[in-house]
Order: structure tokens, then C-alpha cells, then sequence
């Protein structure tokens, strides 16, 4: 699509020079340690899995300069259309929506890019968009809207998780819980992170998605391979075993802040400094007890374990981010207390963000829109969403190179 003053084409590396100065050109972006500003890491990020007939879209000048980027990652989704069968279609997540004022450009070309890279997509999947333009947006092209995951934060070590909540917290109440979890942790077995293969994983999902009626990320190989195992930015912990309990993924998240809005300098007198938390990403037990909103005491003793572990390697709390209630049971049993999206109640007001850290974040959303004649919007009430954290580049690091 082009005028006489612009042209909507696909992204090429070819333009990532000048896609990065349009990116320093917005100030939430500008710090020269921002992600976007490494192109390695930039185009691993959108190189999604699964297919390759989508891509992000650029507004580029008679220059060829870069003057608007929506970003698109292909991937895979399932979708189920019986009880016992999955549709697998080619779908976008969305993430990375940037256009620069410029008098050349007609009024809602911004609107118009966004709308031609979900609308060439049998499904467009957006996450953590906030609450302003974008969830306006979603909400007038009546994408589905899930308002914030559900979080989910347990105590690993009594004063210092006291130290990352709200100081209007009853101490009573985080002793009582900790000294519980602590109890439930001495008699636990110890386990250690191991390596499993992407074909392993891949059967797992497939087996699981027996159980319920699961939309979302369809998890095959490739996008564990991409996703987590040979992920550039993150070292991914995985514990458990796919053919007995299952698996859980995690990492192990430290604490900083900057000194006076340096992005560079880190506040070691910081007191939370240094400080480890265990963010879970994935928990997919292999066992139908779970999946049907019940404890699986063989998922319960991997929980215990991966705590434990978390524990001794020095992590004061730990924290996992989903769409559904479906393993609430499984997590209470653990030790685990819901948050809401407010921040509440205050022994469970983790903070939001650890770096740089800040109490109060905007929770978690999802959106998505499916362009597919035999399923309506109704049909969704009847799927179980599978989201999490790390869906549509919700888990990746805000500076690089990395911080730790």
C-alpha cells in the first residue's frame, strides 16, 4: 500500500538502522541499552515460529526512512473445534506499535497499519498493551478481552519479602503464611533444574491437550525451541519430567534500580539490591487430576521441590502469571496466594516489576481476534485460554544488554 509520499511494507533487516532511530526517537525507548536497539535481539524477538506468512509492517518515506513499525510474530495456535479435535491455524501476535508524527502522513495511518497486520491474520493475539490507545483500540474492533492474569506469589523468605509489598501489610498475617510454607518446604524433596528436549515437550502438550479444550499457543517443537531452549535473552530453568509430572519453567529474576534515571548505573546501595525472585512461566502437569481443577499430589511434590530449590538458591519469594483459574486448587495446595489486579490484598502485593524495580505495574492483558467463519465469539466461553507471561513477547527484558 503506498502514495506519493509513503509506502506500508513488510519489515526487512535491510531497514533496521533506521527503524532503530525511529525507536530513539520516542522517549520511553530512547536509553541506548534498550532492547529494540540490538538488531540480533530485536529480530529474534519477531522471528515467532511455525510459519512464515505474516510479518511486521513499516511506513517508510520517499527517503525510505522509517516513520511507523507495527510488529507482527507468526505463530502457530490451536483452536478446538469439537470435544475431541484441534484446528491448528496460523495466527500474529502483536507487539510494538510505534509512528512518528509527521505532517506527510495522512490522519489515522496509524490506526490503518495496525488494522492491515491483524487483519491479514486468521488470529491476531496482543498481551500486555495496558489501558490506554491500544485497549481502546481492541475494544472498538471487538477483539476478546482478558484484563489482567492471574497472579499468583508465594513467601520464600520471611523479612525480605516483607521488604518487595506494601508496607501496609499485616505481619502477622506473612508470618503465619511463611512459617507454613516453610514447614511444607523442610519435608519436601530437593530437585534440581534439568534439560529436556523440544520433541519431549512437544508430546507433552499434545497429550495434555486431551484433557480440556485449551486455546492458545499451539506448543509443538519449534516453539519451544524458540521460545525458551535456545532463547537468546533468558537462561529458562526446566524441571519435572514429561511423561510422569510434568514440567515447570522458570527463571530466576534479580533486583535492581537505576541511580537518578540513569539506565546504565545500578543502586547497589539499594537495599533490595541483588535480591532473587523465582518467576514460574509454565506449569503443564502431565496428570489429568490438574487439569480438571483438582491437586495432583505428584504435580504438588514438583512445586514443593522447584520451591525448595528456589529457596536454597537464595530467592525471596516466587510469583506465576495465568489466564484461567484451572490449576487454583493445585497452587493453594503449594503454598501460593492470589493477587489481584489491584495489588491485593497487601500480603500478596509482590511488586509488579524487579527491573528496574517498581511496586505497581499495569496488570497483564490479553486480547485476540479470530477471523474464522465457523467459530463466533460465543465459542470462546466454552475454551479454556492458555496465557501466560511469556506469550507475545510479555517476557522479555526491557534493557540488553541484559542486566543481572
Amino acid at each position: 500500500m503506498s502514495n506519493d509520499n509513503y509506502k506500508i511494507i513488510p519489515y526487512d533487516p535491510s531497514y533496521y538502522e533506521s527503524f532503530k532511530k525511529l525507536s530513539k526517537s520516542f522517549h520511553e525507548f530512547h536509553p541506548s541499552n534498550y532492547i529494540y536497539h540490538t538488531q540480533e535481539i530485536f529480530e529474534y524477538l519477531y522471528k515467532g515460529f511455525g510459519h512464515n506468512d505474516s510479518s511486521s509492517l513499516i511506513i517508510v518515506n520517499k527517503k525510505n526512512e522509517v516513520l511507523g513499525f507495527r510488529g507482527a510474530i507468526p505463530s502457530l495456535y490451536q483452536l478446538p473445534v469439537n470435544d475431541t479435535s484441534y484446528e491448528i491455524i496460523k495466527g500474529n501476535g502483536v507487539a510494538g506499535w510505534l509512528m512518528k508524527q509527521d505532517n506527510s502522513l495522512p490522519k489515522g495511518i496509524g490506526l490503518k497499519l495496525h488494522n492491515l497486520v491483524h487483519e491479514s491474520s486468521n488470529l491476531t493475539v496482543a498481551a500486555c498493551f495496558g489501558g490506554d490507545l491500544s485497549l481502546e483500540v481492541y475494544k472498538m474492533n471487538k477483539f476478546n478481552i482478558i484484563n489482567n492474569l492471574n497472579r499468583y506469589v508465594i513467601p520464600l523468605n520471611n523479612k525480605n519479602y516483607k521488604s518487595v509489598i506494601n508496607s501496609e501489610y499485616d505481619s502477622n498475617l506473612i508470618d503465619l503464611w511463611s512459617e507454613k510454607v516453610e514447614n511444607s518446604l523442610i519435608s519436601s524433596e530437593f530437585c534440581k533444574p534439568r534439560k529436556i528436549k523440544a520433541n519431549e515437550l512437544e508430546k507433552l502438550w499434545i497429550k495434555v491437550s486431551k484433557f480440556k479444550k485449551i486455546f492458545g499457543l499451539y506448543k509443538n517443537k519449534d516453539y519451544w525451541n524458540w521460545r525458551y531452549i535456545n532463547c537468546p535473552y533468558y537462561e529458562y530453568l526446566f524441571f519435572g519430567d514429561p511423561e510422569k509430572t510434568g514440567i515447570l519453567i522458570a527463571r530466576i529474576e534479580r533486583i535492581f534500580n537505576f541511580k537518578s534515571n540513569s539506565t546504565t548505573e545500578i543502586d547497589k546501595t539499594d537495599n533490595n539490591y541483588n535480591k532473587k525472585i523465582l518467576r514460574i512461566i509454565e506449569i503443564i502437569p502431565s496428570n489429568i487430576d490438574s487439569w480438571q481443577k483438582n491437586i495432583d499430589d505428584d504435580y504438588n511434590t514438583l512445586l514443593l521441590s522447584v520451591l525448595k530449590w528456589a529457596k536454597l538458591e537464595g530467592c525471596i519469594a516466587a510469583d506465576y502469571q495465568f489466564s484461567d483459574l484451572l490449576f487454583n486448587k493445585q497452587l493453594e495446595n503449594a503454598g501460593f496466594r492470589s493477587q489481584n489486579a489491584k495489588y491485593e490484598p497487601a500480603e500478596c502485593s509482590l511488586a509488579g516489576l524487579f527491573q528496574p524495580y517498581k511496586q505497581k505495574v499495569y496488570p497483564i492483558n490479553v486480547a485476540w481476534k479470530l477471523n474464522h467463519k465457523n467459530i463466533t465469539r460465543e465459542d470462546f466461553k466454552h475454551m479454556v485460554p492458555y496465557f501466560t507471561k511469556s506469550d507475545v513477547a510479555g517476557d522479555y527484558p526491557k534493557y540488553w544488554p541484559r542486566i543481572s
